[in-house]
Formats: structure tokens, C-alpha cells, sequence
């Protein structure tokens, strides 16, 4: 292969990878809007939280689960009470999820994890 051929070949090569990486320049990436639903959701989670564990010794599921529909109409979620499960509607895809732990009377701890699905 003749010397102006090699260089025939990377011009070809060069203007392929150009036109490649000008395309892959050109498209438009898809972001997403940020939204302020997440964090809405993650602080009512937050002060649902700590009303629990104010009130934990006083409070039933029924109670917890009624709380629950009051601060998230129309949502659904679970709420776990140191290790226990309580599936408030049909569960989803999407989720935010907010978690607290504490001593409680006799400084035993308790964990409550609060699931609300959008």
C-alpha cells in the first residue's frame, strides 16, 4: 500500500469519527423538570414521623393508618412499626420513603419507616 493511501484512509476515518461525535453533540438530551413534589412528600413524611413518636405507646394501626389518609388523601404507602408492616392502599412504582428511630419509654428502640407511593 502506497504512503498517500495510509493517509487517504485516517482522513476518512477522522471525518467519520467528526461527523459521529458532531451528531452525538447535536441531540438533545431529555431532563427531567425538576419538582418540588418529592421534598413536599419527604416533610410531611417527616412530621408525620415525629407526631408517631411523640404519641407511640397511645397509638394504634387504625390510628396510624387514619393519620396516614388524613396527611396523604388519595395517595397510598406502608408504614412499618419495628418491623411490621401496614399497607395502606395498593402499592406503586414510584415511591418516597422517610425513616425514624427512637427510645421509648423504658429506653427501648423503635423504628418507624413511613413508604408513600406517588
Amino acid at each position: 500500500m502506497p504512503v498517500k493511501a495510509k493517509g487517504f484512509w485516517l482522513s476518512i476515518e477522522a471525518i467519520a469519527c467528526l461527523t459521529l461525535l458532531g451528531m452525538l453533540l447535536a441531540t438533545e438530551v431529555q431532563v427531567e423538570e425538576p419538582s418540588m413534589l418529592d421534598l413536599h412528600l419527604f416533610k410531611k413524611e417527616n412530621d408525620l414521623l415525629l407526631a408517631w413518636a411523640k404519641g407511640f405507646g397511645n397509638l394504634t394501626e387504625a390510628d396510624m393508618e387514619k393519620m396516614f389518609s388524613e396527611a396523604f388523601p388519595g395517595k397510598s404507602g406502608e408504614i412499618f412499626v419495628d418491623g411490621k408492616k401496614i399497607a395502606v392502599g395498593r402499592p406503586g412504582k414510584e415511591s418516597v420513603a422517610a425513616g425514624a428511630k427512637f427510645f421509648g419509654g423504658n429506653l427501648e428502640l423503635h423504628e418507624l419507616r413511613l413508604v408513600v407511593f406517588k
